[in-house]
């Protein structure tokens, strides 16, 4: 099943609406990042949310959020691009909680004992203005997606419910991802919103991830008068790369690469993003390093 964001309004409502899949892009953290389930539970719902509110900007370019936590979880960090690229980590991949009191693995998981307490940042770049804004609130939830609405709430101004969750078989295994942000427009029915965050916190999302459905089955069945504006494929892809990795090496000077050469051992540079691991070889540093003396001359 792809994952996709469906961007709609409510036109009698005058609500605007994000719902995404991210079941593939949430299995992929996981795997990459050998998260065990209550770290894959958090990053997930992080990286759903992100991208919701990145397909969802006004302007194009990037959104960041990190989580940072005086608790065992440490750090969550996400970002997303407006066309759909999620990567991010969770610095503690090992936490693990079993179901509390009244869970199973059909409900939502708490979060709360593993964010609380703690600060959210979020960093928006655009791409066209090479601009950016930075702000920052407490965590006072608990709960990464009712943080984040929170925040948009005191931080845009703009009325918004957000839902993310991210459901994980007996072996701890993500299975299912999904969310659904909502916006009022300036003559925006309140009211209406106010509902479907009551139905969103009652557990409406959750139920539906029961059930498997694709993006454009979510929207039929969490909102019947939708009309579609467009969609955006989301998926698990980062921006680090061999050249770049090549192009920190070649910042170093000539002491610094012949010593490395001198070493005769390959550098080896771990994304922390996507896990994503390079090996440059002992015969690259001595191109750079070669490089570097001829064009000092």
């Amino acid at each position: 099943m792809e994952d996709l964001c469906i961007r709609c309004t409510l036109p009698q409502s005058r609500l605007e609406v994000a719902v995404a899949v991210t079941t593939q892009t949430c299995r992929a953290a996981q795997e990459a990042h050998k998260l065990q389930v209550t770290s894959a539970v958090a990053l997930g719902r992080l990286l759903t949310s992100v991208g919701l509110m990145s397909t969802t900007a006004k302007r194009n370019g990037t959104t960041s959020v990190q989580f940072v936590m005086r608790t065992t979880l440490r750090q969550l960090f996400a970002d997303a691009t407006h066309d759909g690229h999620l990567r991010g980590f969770a610095k503690n991949p090992n936490l693990s909680f079993p179901l509390f009191e009244g869970e199973t693995l059909l409900s939502r998981r708490s979060l709360t004992p593993a964010l609380k307490p703690g600060e959210i940042s979020v960093i928006r770049m655009s791409d066209r203005a090479a601009e950016y804004t930075q702000s920052t609130t407490p965590i006072t939830k608990g709960e990464v997606d009712e943080d984040l609405e929170f925040f948009l709430n005191q931080s845009d101004q703009i009325p918004t419910a957000l839902s993310a969750d991210v459901m994980a078989d007996a072996e701890g295994v993500v299975i299912r991802a999904a969310g659904v942000l909502t916006q009022a427009l300036p003559d925006g029915d309140v009211e209406r919103l106010e509902r479907i965050r009551t139905n969103l916190r009652d557990g409406q999302l959750t139920r539906h991830l029961s059930r498997e459905l694709a993006a454009h089955e979510l929207v039929e069945a969490m909102f019947p008068d939708a009309r579609t504006i467009d969609a955006v494929p989301l998926g698990w892809q980062c921006r680090c790369s061999m050249e770049k990795v090549l192009g920190s090496i070649r910042m170093l000077g000539p002491t610094d690469l012949a010593e490395m050469i001198e070493a005769n051992r390959e550098v080896v540079v771990n994304c922390d993003l996507c896990a994503h691991r390079y090996v440059v070889e002992p015969s690259e540093i001595a191109k750079i390093f070669k490089a570097q003396i001829k064009a000092r001359g």
